[in-house]
């Protein structure tokens, strides 16, 4: 009896404050106080860091092809996680491994 009492009055306890701040408040949960938070700046998801330009791409891949390991590696990452292309990502992975990134090395076993 007295579980099922408790279990009641702190139940009572936290819908009381709830009800008193109104609807709105109920149904924002990204609001504090009286202003709501602002997500404009924030990236739409994690992948969204990889994105490339075409123009960004052309230059990446003329240094990735005169040796530069690092552009080799930002062309993987562009095709392994925004175009999802297999066979690109596997290109690019290869060649920034053969150029000595460290990183691309130990990517390289998963494929």
């Amino acid at each position: 009896m007295a579980t099922c009492l408790a279990k009641i009055l702190v139940g009572y306890f936290t819908l009381v404050p709830l009800i008193a701040m109104g609807d709105d408040k109920l149904n924002d949960p990204f609001s504090v106080g009286d202003e709501p938070l602002d997500f404009s700046g924030a990236a739409e998801s994690t992948a969204s860091i990889y994105k490339l330009e075409n123009e960004e791409i052309l230059k990446l891949s003329e240094k990735a092809e005169n040796g530069d390991a690092d552009s080799a590696f930002r062309l993987y990452q562009y095709y392994k996680f925004i175009k999802l292309d297999i066979i690109k990502t596997k290109k690019w992975l290869q060649k920034a491994a053969d150029q000595g990134h460290e990183i691309a090395k130990k990517n390289l076993k998963h494929y």
